[in-house]
């Protein structure tokens, strides 16, 4: 999974490695070394036995509710069977999907910890180049995700938070703390969003998706001497939405220093509609969802850079997340219909040849 990590206050320190350890084995009846992940709020370790096996420890942050673990676990588990490289839960010594603990830290520290399997592969994010091929790989990995959560279902699933699309104007007040010229697109993309998307996606094929396909969360490997997208991991953002916007937030990040992004995302969605085919309606607010999910993006990410300077972690998405708002704006939502239309079947092809036929 993830190897880089960061140590900033507030997350990291309230949980340390030695509590960690004695937390594996008590629940776990595992001994090894743990090394840091990333996170935003949780602490996550990969953890590493004396017979070589690796796994991902995760002990979740002060106030966490039960239902936001309770979720992601059963939804690795409806999944369990995908010939995919995804995380598989490891149950606890009493049998449990997860544990409610206490750290030993404060006498009211109570958390939830899980162990999951340990993905290999190396993330989106460091492989290069990202080719035809490698994008298309991403579209059907992450269609099959999708086509394996249909009809799964959970209490849980219907609560909201800010990362979801349908919530996306809970981040617009955050929009003057946007430095720049993309301060003023970002306003655009969200009246726009209000206006004319909105009411649009509770008419649109919904289901339960993973909700953060980033290039952090994305892994590759090398599948037949090939390098392709095969894994997907960090199901903490499971929720019911509109299909279309696990699209969205995936081209969102692929399109992240992309010379040409509608190639990018045709490319992508050839191979995603092969698996899950997708609705004229649907991509016909599939751009400004794209454009949503970045202004979303770079409005949170400012605003909390603002109150937590030394954190890090929090921009890792920022700036390209501006440079791709500047790039969609030029492209405009007409010109990207169209492509999207073909790149899905629902237009006429170009003649030419591979990724020139459809745009």
């Amino acid at each position: 999974m993830i190897t880089r990590y960061t140590s900033h206050a507030g997350i990291f320190l309230l949980i340390t490695i030695e509590t960690a350890e004695a937390l594996l084995f008590k629940y776990y009846g595992r001994a090894g070394n743990l090394t840091p992940l990333d996170g935003d709020e949780d602490r996550n370790f990969r953890a590493e036995t004396a017979d070589g096996k690796k796994y991902t420890f995760k002990i979740m942050h002060r106030g966490c509710k039960e239902d936001a673990v309770a979720l992601p676990c059963a939804a690795l588990q409806h999944l369990v069977n995908l010939a995919a490289n995804i995380p598989r839960i490891i149950p606890s010594v009493a049998g449990n999907l997860f544990e409610s603990v206490h750290t030993g830290e404060d006498a009211n520290d109570h958390r939830f910890v899980w162990l999951l399997s340990w993905c290999s592969g190396t993330l989106l994010v460091d492989f290069s180049p990202h080719t035809e091929s490698l994008n298309r790989s991403f579209g059907r990995t992450l269609a099959a995700v999708d086509m394996g959560l249909r009809g799964f279902s959970h209490p849980a699933m219907h609560i909201q938070s800010r990362w979801q699309l349908t919530s996306a104007m809970q981040s617009a007040s955050k929009v003057d703390d946007i430095e720049g010229e993309t301060r003023e697109i970002a306003r655009d993309i969200f009246a726009r969003f209000e206006t004319s998307v909105l009411g649009k996606l509770p008419h649109l094929p919904a289901g339960v998706i993973h909700n953060d396909a980033n290039d952090y969360n994305v892994l590759v490997n090398s599948v037949d001497r090939q390098a392709c997208v095969n894994g997907l991991f960090d199901f903490g953002d499971v929720c019911w939405q509109p299909i279309i916007c696990e699209v969205a937030i995936a081209l969102a990040y692929l399109i992240h220093r992309k010379d040409d992004p509608l190639a990018v995302c045709a490319s992508f969605l050839e191979a995603y509609c092969e698996v899950y085919p997708l609705s004229e309606p649907e991509l016909a607010v599939l751009f400004d969802l794209i454009c949503t999910r970045l202004a979303v993006t770079v409005a949170i990410s400012s605003h909390r850079q603002k109150r937590e300077p030394e954190n890090e972690y929090i921009v890792y998405s920022q700036r390209p997340s501006k440079n791709a708002m500047l790039a969609l704006k030029q492209i405009g939502p007409e010109r990207a219909q169209t492509v999207f239309m073909r790149a899905c079947g629902l237009l006429p092809i170009k003649s030419g040849k591979g990724i020139d036929k459809l745009i």
